[in-house]
């Protein structure tokens, strides 16, 4: 079976950046912060899978990754297939 998804992110740049956090578990700032969203500047990102394959295969720009890279992204797709 193939399963794909597709994300886009926009570039968000931070202003005023808050500090610290008022409560650790809620994960709630201890100041508020001002950032501004590009919205012409984006990543996309596509993820397929296919129980088909016999091993992770990721291209980044159009070229195929290998050695090291392959395996810290490999990684994330063991999270993702969950």
């Amino acid at each position: 079976m193939i399963k794909s998804g597709k994300a886009r992110a926009h570039t968000n740049i931070a202003l005023i950046k808050y500090w610290g956090k008022k409560d650790e578990a809620l994960i709630i700032p201890m100041n508020n912060s001002i950032s501004v969203t590009l919205e012409k500047f984006y990543t996309e990102t596509k993820v397929t899978f296919n129980d088909q394959l016999t091993q992770d295969q990721f291209w980044l720009n159009g070229e195929k990754v290998s050695g090291k890279e392959l395996e810290k992204i490999s990684k994330i797709y063991g999270y993702c297939q969950k």
